[in-house]
């Protein structure tokens, strides 16, 4: 499930549900919908003994959506109109 497509309770629900019961396919697709330098190795790694929790081990992110517009480009247009600017850099 693609949680920028989550419009009903039912929805919400049915993501949660998924993000619990298995939260490495759960996470790793979300990660599918960015653009990726290189991809991961490994999803997660967590010892809660450390506490220690790594995300997405030996992959390079290139901070942009997939099917979206990029990021930096946006925060500094709407920065140049005088509005909060967001920055990702």
């Amino acid at each position: 499930m693609d949680i920028t497509r989550i419009r009903t309770k039912a929805d919400y629900d049915e993501a949660y549900r998924q993000s619990v019961q298995d939260p490495e396919a759960f996470w790793a697709a979300q990660a599918e919908t960015f653009t990726w330098r290189r991809k991961w190795d490994k999803v997660l790694e967590w010892d809660f003994h450390k506490p220690e929790v790594k995300w997405f081990i030996g992959g390079k992110r290139h901070i942009k959506r997939a099917s979206g517009p990029d990021i930096q480009r946006t925060t500094k247009r709407a920065s140049s109109k005088g509005e909060s600017k967001i920055s990702m850099e």
